[in-house]
């Protein structure tokens, strides 16, 4: 039998993904109060001569319901509100819109729209968008549509680790999805991150690894514009030039 040391348990810990990091903390302390709870409702049942079967069964049921009480409050609070999940993260915070330019040989491919967001289920970070690029007619077209797989992301600030799925908007060699893993390296001058580097690996029969950047949307109007359900598609390359626009531009300016 291996015993577990407080260094091994505190490394295991510092190891953990951050956001599962602090579900965990909740659990112990869901456990813990469901405990205290527990035992000050059953001193009072002694109390009054209770049968110890009744007080006994009592015990059990109430840890049990009251855990899953405090841990399903905390999920719906944690999930719902982006200013906690903000205050508990700091400068790790990495939740939001980011657009995404990948390029070869510098010249761009393709552009992607990215929403980053906390899973409701406690798994960690969620990734979801779309990828567009340009015709030789100058037209903008949905390449695919991309996510994360469930429980399968791991957020090690600043480096984001998740297996996806793309989903093609037209089929590719008879194919209408294909899988892979990335790894997205978070970045700032100050404050939370900004900008991300990223590489990702294509399934086994298409081992190209290609680097991608991405940045954080932060204009509101955009933002806003953007989380439209009615939003245009004119609209929304409109949003996806301006970016362009501002990414050359800082490349002729270095």
């Amino acid at each position: 039998m291996k015993i577990i040391d407080n260094k091994e348990s505190e490394e295991e810990t510092s190891a953990m993904d951050s956001y599962k990091k602090v579900y965990r903390y909740f659990e112990l302390i869901s456990i813990g109060s469901s405990a205290l709870i527990t035992k000050a409702i059953t001193d009072w049942l002694q109390g009054l001569k209770v049968q110890q079967v009744v007080v006994l069964s009592l015990t059990f049921a109430l840890v049990y319901l009251l855990n899953e009480f405090f841990v399903w409050i905390f999920k719906n609070v944690f999930s719902n509100f982006t200013y906690l999940r903000r205050y508990f993260f700091g400068e790790e915070f990495v939740e939001g819109l980011w657009i995404e330019f990948l390029t070869d040989n510098n010249n761009l491919t393709s552009v992607g729209i990215v929403l980053i967001k906390a899973d409701k289920e406690g798994n960690g970070l969620n990734l979801v968008g779309d990828n567009y690029s340009v015709n030789s007619e100058g037209d903008w077209l949905l390449n695919y549509r991309f996510s994360s797989k469930n429980e399968l992301t791991k957020f090690q600030f600043p480096i984001l680790d998740f297996a996806y799925v793309n989903r093609f908007a037209i089929p590719v060699n008879g194919r209408t999805s294909i899988e892979g893993v990335a790894q997205l390296t978070f970045s700032s001058l100050q404050g939370t991150p900004s900008r991300y580097h990223a590489s990702f690996n294509l399934a086994e029969d298409d081992p190209r690894i290609v680097g991608l950047e991405g940045w954080k949307i932060q204009d509101r109007s955009d933002l806003k514009e953007i989380k439209k359900d009615s939003i245009s598609s004119s609209n929304l390359y409109k949003i996806i030039e301006k970016y362009i626009k501002i990414k050359e531009n800082n490349q002729q300016q270095n």
